[in-house]
């Protein structure tokens, strides 16, 4: 079998074009009775996977061949056991074997409709279950929602090992048994996350509900403004108490959040180097398509949508003489804009970039996302009352997933700060939380949630769709990506423009790390080309081979690939390594990264030259219990930063003053160009 296997294997790598149809008909023949028990088919998918990284074959239709294959596949046998029931029983070979139909029935019994789902995974009884779902007249859209489900998870779960076996063959040696070790461990790991949720569900949620009954007698036993409070809306014989109670946490926790927000945005604290950091990160993200997806994201948000459907909602209410909703919902919608247009107003805090005008140019809080959250939300809370359970949890999800599409849209696109989109999010949390209380404590009648649903869905599809056919293209101009740059003169760089860049790296949370010890002129890959003729490499790239390294022994430290880091959002242009002429090549290495900065010089008529900061650090290679490769930033700038300096021909040394006293850095920083801007205005290295 083994070499009819390899033949076949062959024969898929000399014939591009049938692979993907070969893929499919060995994940068909797989659910097939009596066939798929004796067709090696997940081997086979393996194989043909293992080509994917030499380009014989791509993923994407390899995965799609494999999940219809599958899916067709137990199509056929539900059909045939439907079709034909009694005469499959008395044909061969299972009127010769009795017992095959035995074990298919046993294991349907014992699982009902996740059999489908599971005999996926399970060999033996997986050519056979599918046919006895359709012996016993499973309900058709049951089974074929189990069917397409467990072939999307067991496709990717053939094709992506071997996908990963095909980039790790040169390693396979090497790194077997390492490997198997790390997934004994992570198997480990994740059977002790599971056993803790499991101890969570069975032990948690009893004293849960020991504490609120705990909490209840006391509220009952006491007469005190606090406790007639809470008796008034927490009464546990009450249908809406769990909702009541779950509003009230996110109340809290929200408002908190909000709060905590707002000092950091008044006072100026160091979390707003944060926000700059997630800006650029997000705007190293942009791609047309991405822009052209996400300004209709952001459309949906847009007054031209949300009042639309607000109005619509509010004639539904109205027209059911539903007044007391309608109230709360017309309040909801007016106070969160008089509430966001109060807080830009006071705080006058300016947008990441100039999109609008009048009051709609301060960017705190982030008017799209309080007005949207709480549109969207207010309405998930008036209808999720009156669901079921399945329905309820759709619908949340749903909200929550647009909701957050919006804000995440406001990133995207520059619009808004960090803070302005959680700080929105926080305060449309505590203020539908809030009037969720204050409306179900009067038990509010019910407002015909399927008509209100199709009410909602039909104005938010024509307003929707309206306003992103017409405002489209506009949009897509007043939101492309443009970059700050800051043009100084290349005479004032040496002097005193240096010092204008940040000293530190600033991570992805706002906080400094290493020294940025070179700022450079020019192009980089001049200066890549002048490192390299000192002994400087390119960084391996980040592929699936090249993350295999890190679990071989006694790697070479110059081919493992260099770990990622941010500075200020954004991801670094440049990385070099070279061996360290002070220790052993073997355990360590040194590291540069350069970053692009807001900066560029003007040097006469010439184009600006940008302005790159880089950081060099010595890395050290550890190697727990012979498992894996890790490395460490050993502390200390000066000694890489001086063999860096001493490859650059021209370069000078600049001193920045540091607010304390540091034994890692003496604060000298490299300045060097493509042209020789610096050479003769500083010290020599």
């Amino acid at each position: 079998m083994s070499a009819y296997l390899y033949t076949f294997i062959d024969f898929v790598a000399a014939h591009r074009h049938w692979a993907y149809a070969l893929v499919f008909l060995v994940a068909f023949s797989e659910s097939l009775p009596v066939i798929g028990a004796v067709i090696p088919g997940s081997t086979a998918i393996i194989g043909i996977s293992a080509l994917v990284p030499s380009g014989a074959v791509d993923l994407i239709p390899l995965l799609l061949a494999a999940i219809a294959g599958a899916i067709v596949g137990d199509g056929f046998a539900f059909w045939l056991g439907y079709r034909y029931r009694e005469q499959i029983v008395r044909m061969w070979p299972f009127s010769r074997h009795p017992e095959i139909i035995a074990k298919g029935t046993a294991f349907f019994d014992r699982h009902g409709a996740k059999s489908v789902l599971l005999a996926r995974f399970t060999p033996p009884v997986r050519p056979f279950v599918p046919l006895v779902a359709g012996i016993l007249h499973m309900r058709m859209l049951r089974f074929y929602v189990a069917n397409v489900l467990s072939a999307l998870a067991w496709a990717p779960a053939h094709v992506l090992p071997g996908v990963l076996v095909g980039a790790s063959l040169a390693l396979a040696g090497a790194v077997a048994g390492r490997l198997a070790v790390l997934l004994v461990l992570l198997v480990g790991a994740l059977w002790a996350a599971l056993l803790l949720a499991r101890l969570g569900l069975r032990w948690g949620l009893p004293r849960l509900d020991t504490e609120l009954n705990r909490l209840w007698r006391w509220i009952i036993s006491h007469e005190t403004a606090p406790s007639r409070l809470l008796r008034a809306y927490l009464d546990p014989a009450r249908s809406e108490f769990k909702t009541l109670l779950l509003l009230t946490s996110v109340l809290v926790v929200a408002a908190a959040l909000f709060v905590g927000i707002l000092e950091t945005v008044v006072t100026a604290s160091p979390s707003v180097a944060m926000d700059v950091a997630v800006y650029h990160f997000f705007q190293g993200l942009r791609t047309s398509w991405g822009d052209r997806i996400l300004v209709g994201v952001t459309e949906l948000g847009d007054a031209a949508v949300t009042m639309p459907v607000g109005a619509a909602i509010l004639f539904w209410l109205v027209w059911r003489r539903a007044w007391h909703a309608a109230a709360y919902w017309l309040g909801a919608i007016a106070l969160a804009v008089a509430f966001t247009i109060a807080f830009k107003l006071v705080l006058q805090v300016p947008r990441p970039a100039d999109l609008y005008a009048g009051v709609n140019e301060f960017s705190f809080p982030s008017g799209h996302t309080i007005v949207s959250a709480t549109v969207y939300g207010f309405f998930a809370l008036l209808v999720a009352r009156e669901v079921g359970p399945r329905w309820r949890a759709v619908l949340t999800g749903g909200t929550a997933l647009l909701v957050t599409a919006i804000a995440l849209s406001r990133l995207y696109l520059g619009a808004h700060w960090l803070s302005d989109v959680v700080g929105g999010i926080a305060f449309a949390l505590a203020w539908v939380a809030l009037l969720g209380i204050a409306y179900l404590r009067h038990r509010p009648p019910r407002l015909g949630a399927g008509a209100l649903l199709g009410v909602a869905g039909l104005a938010l599809s024509l307003a929707g769709t309206y306003h992103v056919l017409r405002a489209h293209p506009a949009d897509l101009q007043r939101y492309a990506a443009h970059e700050d740059i800051r043009i100084v003169g290349a005479a004032d760089w040496r002097p005193s423009a240096w010092q204008s860049l940040p000293a530190r790296r600033i991570d992805l949370e706002g906080e400094a790390e290493e020294p940025l010890t070179l700022q450079w002129a020019g192009q980089p890959q001049i200066l890549m080309k002048e490192l390299q003729a000192a002994g400087w490499r390119e960084s391996t790239p980040w592929t699936l081979q090249s993350l295999l390294l890190w679990l071989a022994p006694s790697a070479d430290p110059l081919v493992l690939p260099v770990l990622p880091r941010l500075h200020d959002g954004r991801a670094p242009v440049l990385v070099l390594v070279r061996a360290n002429p002070s220790g052993n090549g073997h355990d360590g290495r040194l590291a540069l990264r350069l970053w692009a900065s807001d900066v560029a010089l003007q040097d006469g008529m010439a184009a600006p030259r940008p302005v790159w900061v880089g950081a060099i650090i010595e890395e050290r290679l550890r190697r727990p219990l012979g498992l894996m490769t890790l490395t460490t930033a050993r502390p200390g700038a000066n000694g890489p930063r001086d063999i860096l300096a001493a490859a650059l021909d021209r370069s000078d040394r600049v001193h920045r003053a540091l607010l304390a006293p540091d034994r890692t850095w003496d604060g000298q920083v490299i300045l060097a160009s493509d042209s020789g801007l610096a050479a003769g205005q500083g010290s020599k290295p």
